[in-house]
This record gives C-alpha cells, structure tokens and sequence, in this order.
C-alpha cells in the first residue's frame, strides 16, 4: 500500500497493476484485486474513487505551463475509455490492449513532468495507514459497543467509516485524500460538540477523548510540502469542551 506521488503517478501504478492481472480474469476481479478492494459491494465506490482520480491527474496535467497539452493529455482517450466500462463480468483480455505500452509510456512521461514541475503533494508511508487502519477497526468495535445516546453513536460511526474508506483507498486518493477525509471529519464532530458533551456519559468520555485523538494522530502521520493546519490548538478546544 504506497501513494507517494502526484495523482498522475498513482494513477500510473494502477494502471500498471491492471496490466499485470491474468487476462482470464472478469474486469471486476482484476478492479478488486488491483485497487485491493475487501469487499466486493464497494467495488462501485473504489472504481468512482478512480475515476475522481484520473480527473484530478488531467488537471494537474493541464494546469502545467509550456507543455504540449494535446500530446501529453492522450493517454487519457484508452483510459476514459476503460474507466468508462460498467459492465464487470467481461474477460480483461478484452480490455488489457487499453493499458498497452503507449498509453502507460504517455502517463509515465506526463506524471514526470508534474513531479519535477507541479505543485508539492502530501505524502504518508504506506506502513503508517496500515496501522492506522488496524486501530481505527477497533476503535469503530469500541463506538459501537459502547453505551454513547444512539445519535452520538450514529455520528461517530458514520465520520469513522468515512475515514476508514479514504485510508483503504489511500492508494487511489493518496494522503491529502486523508488529509481531506480528517478535515470533514473533525468539521462534523465540532458541529456537534454541544450535544456530545451535553449527552455523553462520563463512562465514554474517554472513548470520546480517544476519538479526538486518532483525528490528530492520522492528520500527524501526513506530511505536508507546506505546513499544514495544525489541529492540536483546536483539539485542545474540544476536550475542554467535553470536560466543563
């Protein structure tokens, strides 16, 4: 699980790993085991994940300066054309040929030039949200076992499994994918403070605390080219919110 680079570049690796998958397979076989996709009915949603990212790598491609932008935007015709395939249950033989060398040979040169030229990306090691992965699944066992009012619960669940999709997908959205997530994230929370610490008991207040504090420990594990927005100043504000 890597995404170091621009969306140029993950949109590269996947592709990569698209060719590599055995032609017998159907297309939604060789999606899931690429995009390494757990669950066959998120399928759909990795695949939309894609396709934001293939349009977010033509931006960047198209935002650069002094570039031929017919010529380095052409790649994109086979792999709109293959994002672009909903029916699933074909052989990947038929559609290997629109990941051929020309097309993977165009990207990898686009991708270049964005790296050397386009703006700075965020970065996080693939080991880090793995980890984090691990210890978001047992804190989401914790919320929905614990004793929260049904509606802080609902809340806390529904802002998790969110933030546990863009980690999974973190290979296709890559780290400011997850930086985003963190920041709607702990927008929804904060909206919610005053019912969190009007209702929750004092036996889950840790649990609450401990939620906060996985927002700031996955927003640390991103590294910024430019400083990013601390959250600690304003995580501070919501524990203390909690403990008056």
């Amino acid at each position: 699980m890597e995404a170091k680079g621009n969306a140029a570049e993950r949109l590269l690796r996947i592709l990569e790993g698209m060719k590599r998958a055995p032609g017998q397979t159907t297309l939604a076989i060789a999606w899931a085991n690429t995009l390494e996709c757990p669950d066959p009915k998120e399928l759909f949603r990795y695949l939309a994940d894609v396709i934001h990212l293939a349009d977010e790598a033509r931006q960047e491609i198209s935002a650069l300066p002094d570039l031929n932008h017919e010529l380095f935007l052409a790649p994109f015709s086979n792999i709109d054309s293959l994002l672009s395939r909903t029916g699933l249950s074909q052989h990947w033989s038929d559609y290997v040929a629109l990941v051929d060398e020309t097309t993977l040979l165009g990207l990898r040169f686009a991708a270049e030039r964005v790296s050397r030229e386009g703006r700075p990306t965020a970065y996080m090691a693939g080991d880090e949200a793995k980890d984090l992965i691990a210890d978001l699944n047992q804190m989401l066992e914790q919320v929905l076992a614990s004793e929260l009012p049904g509606d802080i619960k609902h809340l806390f669940r529904r802002n998790l499994e969110e933030l546990r999709h863009a980690l999974l997908t973190f290979r296709i959205s890559g780290a400011q994918g997850v930086a985003d997530e963190v920041d709607r994230t702990f927008g929804s929370i904060s909206r919610h403070i005053e019912i969190i610490r009007m209702e929750t008991p004092d036996a889950e207040k840790g649990l609450v605390e401990g939620v906060f504090k996985f927002l700031d420990r996955v927003n640390s594990a991103i590294s910024f080219a430019q400083n990013a927005t601390p959250l600690a100043p304003a995580l501070k504000g919501l524990l203390e919110s909690l403990s008056r």
